[in-house]
């Protein structure tokens, strides 16, 4: 069966306070960026729920591909995606859900790299206008830093589609 080719896609990294997203449009990278908020519950699905309709009017995707932690669904975060394939239902998009192991598992069989920072560097290395956003090596008592949602996003994303387009680029000489 023929692989879909998809004209854009809008991939987030779905969090508690907050999530990542980044626009693709075949293998071009539009836009990137982060959202976060605070409040209640009800608090934060509204923000949810209007932040991503903006997103969605804006890019407009032919499909949303949502990557979510490796635990188990806290039921903030099912409620959150049942907001989210909402939104898409009215307005026809299609939707997948990715679990943050799937994509781990992708990565370390197709690249050798078996941990975040690695598949973060990773991607940066491959489009550049994420280098900027990748975060210094954490150890495992810190936190991670907010701007992984995007990176995160990113690798969900070029997971979803097998992007071999996305392999090194050889060096352009000047």
């Amino acid at each position: 069966m023929p692989l879909h080719v998809w004209n854009r896609i809008l991939s987030v990294d779905l969090r508690a306070l907050g999530f990542g997203f980044v626009v693709f449009e075949g293998t071009d990278l539009i836009d990137h960026g982060a959202r976060h908020y605070e409040g209640s519950e009800a608090e934060r699905l509204f923000l949810l729920r209007r932040r991503l309709v903006a997103l969605l009017q804006v890019f407009t995707p032919e499909l949303l591909v949502v990557r979510v932690p490796f635990r188990r669904h806290s039921a903030p975060l099912r409620k959150a995606i049942a907001v989210i394939k909402q939104e898409l239902r009215q307005r026809s998009i299609r939707f997948q859900l990715m679990k943050g192991e799937y994509v781990s598992r992708y990565y370390l069989r197709r690249y050798g790299v078996a941990n975040k920072h690695a598949v973060a560097t990773l991607i940066a290395a491959r489009i550049n206008e994420l280098q900027p956003l990748v975060p210094p090596k954490r150890k495992a008592w810190q936190s991670e830093h907010p701007r992984s949602t995007v990176l995160d996003a990113a690798a969900a994303g070029i997971c979803l589609l097998g992007m071999d387009r996305f392999e090194p680029r050889s060096p352009q000489l000047s």
